[in-house]
């Protein structure tokens, strides 16, 4: 899928993701005119043998654009997430700022993360930034969590609402961010 965004428009793309894919996807989005703006914020709650492979282009062509994409994965049992993503500020598009992260927690040995993001940068004048980290779930925190009563599936929630939520919070539009964690609340019956 292609998005094209002109000039002083802001795109927000919020997703939350509890059953995977089986083909590759592809998201490209084109910042067009100065001033272009394009949040993405994505979370992925995979299970059983879910898989989750992507791509996202993010392509910077016009000065003062801003892009951030942010996603966070939470895998159990034998899910997967395959991400790839690439931000490309050409060299017509000075004054730009753009992020990328992708962050997965890991709750079962079987499950996978593959994350990979990475910057194409050819102009002077950037403000840019990607990071990725894949992790097992803190032992110590879920221990802490259940050393003063929490039970373990109730402990194992508020490590996942707080890994989530981090971000969401992050998110413009007050209305979506509680239409994210609404979602993440209901989701968790399904590892109850």
């Amino acid at each position: 899928m292609d998005i094209y965004i002109q000039k002083n428009v802001s795109f927000t793309l919020a997703g939350f993701f509890l059953k995977g894919w089986n083909s590759r996807t592809h998201l490209n989005i084109f910042l067009e005119g100065e001033y272009s703006r394009f949040n993405c914020s994505f979370c992925i709650l995979g299970s059983k043998k879910n898989i989750f492979p992507f791509d996202i282009s993010v392509i910077h062509r016009a000065p003062h654009s801003v892009s951030s994409v942010v996603i966070r994965s939470v895998l159990f049992d034998e899910s997967k997430v395959d991400s790839r993503g690439l931000v490309r500020v050409e060299k017509d598009a000075i004054d730009s700022t753009t992020s990328f992260s992708h962050h997965a927690l890991l709750f079962s040995e079987k499950s996978t993360a593959i994350v990979f993001p990475a910057l194409e940068i050819l102009t002077d004048s950037v403000a840019a930034h990607h990071a990725a980290s894949v992790a097992q779930l803190d032992a110590d925190s879920l221990w802490y969590l259940m050393s003063r009563g929490i039970p373990r599936k109730n402990a194992e929630l508020l490590l996942v609402q707080g890994f989530f939520d981090q971000d969401i919070q992050k998110i413009e539009n007050h209305s979506l961010q509680e239409i994210m964690r609404k979602k993440l609340r209901a989701s968790h019956a399904i590892y109850a």
